[in-house]
């Protein structure tokens, strides 16, 4: 799933080269505190950034989301629940949905949410609920709703305005996302 990413097989690549081409690497001379920034001359390692948001057919949103990280934040890796489900799928029959969002979720640094659906409002509920999850939630939610008295703003996005680190959650008007 993860190695047909765009950014992982550049790196898998950039890797392969490095390796073969240099004959002055071995595992004794890397650093054992940063191996990586001796072979790649880079002391980081990208963000992961999981995007969630409602079925890409009637929900825009996270499609024009996930474009503009691309194209404004080369530090940033993007990806999708349905990327990982669709091949999970044609290896295991029987694989929970909330497991693996949870997991997808825990192996990220950002659980970006746009609540656009009712899918996407019961993810947010379930990752809340975790809070090793909830410290990483960026919930984007309609702005029209933003000073309703309702549960999705007194539950989860209270809790995650509480303990996230990205916090606050951002409301922003879906007919025009990006600005």
């Amino acid at each position: 799933m993860w190695f047909n990413h765009p950014k992982f097989v550049i790196a898998k690549k950039e890797l392969i080269e490095q390796l073969s081409n240099s004959s002055e690497i071995t595992f004794d001379s890397l650093e054992p505190k940063n191996p990586r920034s001796n072979i790649f001359r880079k002391t980081t390692l990208p963000k992961i950034a999981f995007i969630c948001g409602g079925d890409p057919r009637y929900c825009k949103n996270r499609e024009k989301i996930e474009k503009y990280i691309i194209n404004h934040a080369d530090t940033v890796m993007t990806f999708r629940a349905e990327y990982a489900w669709e091949t999970i799928l044609n290896t295991k029959k029987n694989v929970n949905a909330l497991k693996l969002e949870e997991w997808l979720a825990d192996f990220s640094d950002v659980v970006i949410i746009l609540v656009e659906s009712f899918g996407t409002v019961a993810e947010l509920g379930a990752f809340s609920i975790s809070p090793k999850l909830r410290r990483k939630l960026l919930p984007i939610l309609d702005k029209k709703y933003q000073h309703d008295e309702s549960f999705v703003n007194t539950g989860p996005i209270k809790w995650v305005n509480d303990d996230s680190v990205y916090k606050p959650a951002i409301y922003a008007d879906f007919n025009t996302i990006l600005t």
